[in-house]
């Protein structure tokens, strides 16, 4: 592509039009106009056409119109070619017979007559509106607001995700309540590069038009007899021309402040430097209670998204110490822990903690409706990244290598070369430093700096990408091994130095034997610096971490000879040797081995004073009512209970909860603890867990086996039209009372639709609202038809220049529910159309359907799962069976269908049976009960495991994506980008539940890389094609029956099959989770 395609230089200037021949075109409305009249094109012929007129003159490659018309999308050529022809059929309408497009086959396409720019009115009145809810902000914002007493130049400063923005909007706003200016105005130059323009943005912010070539004089000239509050936001993007020419401004205007956001200072006269802290994080280790954790501003901000993300989340005794450490791990940015928190739908806490990789953390998704360098961590860095010299770049992707305090010295030694010299790395490490890229270290000390782990783990992307990782970390290990051998040389290895030397050595030293490890080759380096690390892991009281480190040196014993290495390191091996033979007998057993001997014993249930323990279920019962116990303290009770009365020491426990040694021991005792706070908490006062000082955990009360049971599921009085929804219905209800946007999250057939039907009923019945209206979104074709769908459904009129006004009128003054069906394909433009409802309407509740989030400001998701269904066909009569929505569902349908059908013993565990394969899921249900006009239950029962499933249709007018399973599975598939569709069609070889490492395994390869795969199947589960529960435990992935039969068809369509297969019988069966399917009919007769 051209540069001129690449950077595109009409649409960087906010609030732009342009004219060519009769023609108008007006980005902010998304409009062509012919003369006065609107002319109809649909949506991606739009912003083709807005490429070339953006890019006029120029030619545009085919690439980069696919990139802007079909993102993340794989398209054929004859798209393009027919959405050109589009365009060029709108352009004729003129009459002029004038060819505007030209067509060259090696270069692309090009408009070929003059464009006239025009920068019109900015879109921008008044201030954007920040977040609902800002945590963690109010002191800051109070004291920028003082600020203003004395100051007329305040330059908030940060690195990217940490807030600039939204505390300079709140400091704004309260600036704009107290009336200390005649007026605020916004500038937004994120999308600008040109510096030239900077003036003439400004001026279109304050409503002056002019022309293009209008410079700084006539801006001066606007504002010199002005009160007015400037807000530049983003001036990083232009910051020569905002630190030579602010000063003059302010000079000329006496009565004009500017509040600035920028990543770096602007180094102007004047000016008053804030730099933005992160939200403030629990202590790693501390315990923690949840009262505790919610004084951490990051921990609040956290909890409040997720409540919002998923309603089944709560902050608990047991995972407040995985949510303080995902804080932890995310720096406190709010920007990355808004991102975390939204993902809580498709994870449960423990399990996200522990795939929070560096790759995960940079690409999780964020609102659909936020800024592009607002999506993901990595587009905020890349932002950043894409600003600096090519030194500073060089020098940003090797300090990654480093794990704690950086210093020029400290650093100077490892990071230099002819591309990097030597005298140069103290300049460019404080460069870094001012483009908050590097933070303050420990007390703000000068001269010291650390990395941010988001940002650590972006630029150590860009190490690997460069090439570079081994040779780098290869010199830092040499280095740490050096700066080891030295400090062991001096005599003071006492008091404070020798104190601050190990805390600062610790996080180098891990990393350095992280590298190490898996290079063979490298084992002498690997045995030296082990050893000389060992006095550093102690004197912290690490000795666990000491233990583990030591124990991976087990395997250069017979090799200490062949290393060369001196008879001091060979002694001072067998010294530490003995040591570790020194510990109980218990803790050298090996975890495999333990978790072997009891994977026999885990499938039988056991009781204990009032409790019942559930393998199949995974859960714990006290009187038949369910105790909450989160993940590690679930597994510390099953091992326990396996061994009464054996003290279980604290190694074995760790290798076997966490998989791991490299864990900590304070993780153990959280988990304990929460374990006997549970069991204190369900009405008993024994101690079931007693503590062995020094030694580990013991059982104490006797265990007696007790044979597997069903958990009963009440099921709520149904109604006519929603069978095992009352309760959903509801609370969704009530939920509306409190929040404006709600969004019923779900796979296509779970009836989200019916649902919001009856919700927006029973408001309208209890005088919550008093107008209910019904958008379908479904027909809608084209992203941008999107806004006149709105309209048309809410009988709005969209003539006028101005369809946002009619809305505003037309919702002025009014108590609506707005019930907005079928989101799925135009998920990204609806979040910011809902928001802007909601802002320019206070008295406006929304309800959205959707098979994923919006991703909108202040959501709250409610997901739909499956009806309710047996666990056990074993002995089920029909009394029982139809306690169960899924079957009482199907019991009424068949009669529906087949007067005659009759519901008795013999016919319930097929139903059952039938209703479990089908996942609860009632379109399917109906869909199967349909059929019993032709079908016996046996013969159907069987064939709910064929494709034929997906043909079965209704027959009663229902929408196309409704009219069978395949249409239903067709519709999400469609929406699917080319990775997603891959990875969904390769677990299909799954037959129950799987793993992220089985999935990594069996779909990573080829297109998806093996660390993509995490992240993916975690969006399919957002997007509700993965189920995230299976069998009722968050956190077990697999495929729908349902859909993993479309997904099987699908690979076969591929070609995969064979290879796919190939990598499931290779994978490591300990990843699989075995199905019950294979069992599920034992005993039902035909």
């Amino acid at each position: 592509m051209t540069d001129k395609a690449e950077h595109p230089r009409r649409a960087l200037l906010p609030g732009w039009q342009a004219t060519f021949g009769p023609f108008r075109i007006v980005p902010a409305r998304k409009q062509l106009l012919l003369g006065e009249r609107v002319v109809q094109l649909g949506g991606r012929a739009y912003d083709l056409l807005q490429l070339l007129v953006e890019n006029a003159g120029e030619f545009v490659d085919k690439q980069a119109l696919f990139d802007r018309a079909w993102p993340n999308f794989a398209i054929e050529e004859t798209s393009l070619r027919t959405a050109m022809t589009a365009v060029r059929k709108v352009l004729r309408e003129d009459g002029s017979g004038r060819n505007y497009i030209e067509t060259d086959p090696g270069r692309g396409y090009r408009l070929a007559v003059d464009v006239a720019l025009d920068t019109g009115t900015s879109p921008l009145r008044g201030l954007p509106r920040p977040p609902a809810r800002v945590i963690g902000r109010d002191a800051v914002v109070a004291a920028l607001v003082a600020e203003y007493l004395q100051r007329r130049l305040v330059t908030i400063v940060g690195p990217g995700g940490i807030g600039k923005t939204t505390v300079a909007l709140l400091t704004a706003s309260q600036i704009a309540n107290a009336q200390r200016f005649d007026a605020v105005t916004f500038v937004d130059f994120s999308m600008l590069h040109d510096p030239m323009l900077v003036p003439h943005v400004i001026r279109s912010a304050l409503d002056h038009t002019g022309k293009c070539d209008d410079g700084w004089d006539a801006l001066r000239a606007a504002v010199a007899h002005q009160s007015r509050l400037l807000l530049l936001d983003g001036c990083e993007t232009v910051l020569p021309v905002i630190r030579a020419e602010l000063p003059r401004l302010l000079d000329s205007a006496p009565g004009l402040a500017v509040l600035a956001t920028s990543r770096e200072p602007l180094s102007a006269p004047g000016e008053r430097v804030w730099r933005l802290a992160p939200l403030s994080t629990p202590a790693p280790y501390a315990p923690l209670t949840v009262d505790e954790a919610l004084h951490y501003s990051a921990v609040e901000l956290f909890v409040d998204r997720a409540r919002r993300a998923s309603s089944r989340f709560e902050l608990t005794d047991t995972n407040v110490v995985q949510v303080a450490s995902i804080c932890r791990r995310l720096d406190g940015l709010p920007l990355a822990i808004e991102l975390a928190a939204g993902r809580l739908d498709g994870f449960d806490v423990t399990e996200f903690a522990s795939e929070l990789t560096d790759y995960f953390r940079l690409h999780m998704p964020g609102r659909s409706a936020a800024p592009l360098r607002h999506r993901t961590l990595r587009a905020t860095l890349d932002w950043s990244h894409d600003a600096l010299s090519s030194r500073q770049r060089i020098l940003l992707r090797r300090l990654s290598i480093f794990c704690g305090i950086i210093t020029a010295e400290k650093v100077r030694d490892v990071v230099s070369d002819g591309q990097l010299p030597e005298s140069e790395v103290s300049t460019l490490v404080e460069s870094l430093g001012a483009k908050s890229l590097l933070s303050a270290g420990p007390d703000e000390a000068r001269g010291q700096y650390i990395f941010l782990g988001t940002t650590r783990a972006y630029a150590l992307e860009k190490l690997e990408e460069a090439g570079e990782t081994n040779t780098f970390a290869l010199r830092h290990a040499r280095y740490v091994a050096d700066t080891l051998r030295k400090m062991a040389a001096s005599p003071e290895q006492k008091g404070s130095k020798w104190l601050n030397f190990c805390v600062q050595m610790i996080d180098e030293i891990g990393c350095a034997l992280d590298w190490l490890a898996s290079r063979a080759h490298l084992s002498k380096l690997t045995l030296e610096l082990t050893l000389a690390s060992l006095p550093v892991w102690t004197r912290l009281g690490h000795y666990t971490e000491a233990i583990n480190r030591l124990r991976n040196t087990n395997r250069f014993t017979t090799t200490l000879q062949d290393l060369g290495t001196s008879a001091a390191i060979r002694r001072e091996f067998s010294t530490h040797r003995r040591a570790v033979s020194m510990i109980p007998h218990e803790s050298q057993a090996q975890a495999a081995g333990t978790a072997g001997q009891l994977d026999g014993q885990r499938m039988t249930d056991v009781t204990f004073g009032p409790f019942r323990l559930n393998r199949s279920h995974r859960q714990l019962y006290c009187s038949d009512k369910p105790v909450r116990l989160g993940d590690p303290s679930y597994k510390v009770l099953e091992i326990l209970v396996d061994r009464p009365g054996e003290t279980i020491d604290n190694l074995t426990l760790i290798e076997s909860v966490w998989g791991s040694l490299n864990v900590d021991d304070s993780n153990l005792r959280h988990a304990v603890a929460a374990l006997r706070r549970a069991l204190a908490k369900a009405g008993c006062e024994r101690t079931y867990v007693t503590t062995v000082p020094r030694r580990g955990y013991r059982f104490c009360e006797p265990v007696s086996p007790s044979p597997p049971t069903a958990v009963r599921r009440w099921t709520p009085a149904p109604t006519p039209d929603v069978v095992g929804r009352t309760d959903l219905v509801a609370d969704l209800v009530e939920d509306l009372r409190t929040n404006r946007l709600i969004s019923v999250v779900g796979a296509g057939g779970m009836g989200k639709t019916t649902v919001a039907q009856c919700v927006a009923r029973k408001t309208l019945e209890r005088g919550y609202v008093d107008y209910v209206a019904f958008v379908d979104l479904a027909p809608v074709r084209t992203r941008d038809d999107l806004l006149g769908a709105v309209l048309r459904d809410l009988g709005v009129s969209a003539s006028g220049d101005d369809p946002w006004m009619n809305l505003e009128r037309f919702l002025d003054s009014r108590r609506m529910l707005v019930v907005v069906d079928g989101c799925d394909h135009v998920i990204e433009r609806v979040a910011p159309i809902v928001e802007n409802i909601l802002l320019i309407s206070s008295n406006i509740r929304l309800l959205c359907t959707s098979r994923e989030p919006l991703r909108a400001a202040d959501e709250h998701r409610w997901r739909l799962k499956g009806l309710p269904v047996a666990s056990e066909m074993d002995g089920l009569t029909a009394i029982r069976a139809i306690e169960f929505a899924a079957v009482e569902l199907f019991v009424e349908r068949a009669k529906i269908s087949n007067p005659n059908f009759q519901f008795t013993n013999g016919s319930a565990p097929y139903v059952a049976f039938i209703c479990r394969r089908l996942d609860g899921c009632p379109l399917a249900i109906e869909l199967a009960a349909a059929r019993m006009d032709v079908f016996e239950l046996p013969a159907l029962a069987q064939l709910v495991d064929s494709p034929f499933l997906l043909q079965m249709q209704k027959c009663n007018g229902a929408s196309s994506r409704h009219v069978s399973l395949a249409a239903t599975l067709d519709w999400s598939f469609k929406a699917l980008s080319l990775k997603e569709r891959i990875v969904l069609r390769r677990l299909a070889v799954f037959n129950g539940p799987f793993t992220f490492d089985a999935a990594r395994q069996v779909a990573g390869f080829g297109e998806v890389r093996m660390i993509e795969v995490s992240d993916i199947v975690a969006q399919l589960a957002a997007k509700s094609l993965v189920d995230s529960d299976a069998d009722g435990v968050h956190g077990r992935r697999r495929l729908c029956h349902t859909v993993r039969i479309y997904a099987g068809e699908k690979l076969d369509q591929s070609g995969e099959r064979e290879v796919v297969a190939r990598r499931y019988e290779q994978c490591d069966g300990t990843n699989m989770v075995a199905s019950w399917s294979a069992t599920a009919l034992a005993g039902v007769s035909p």
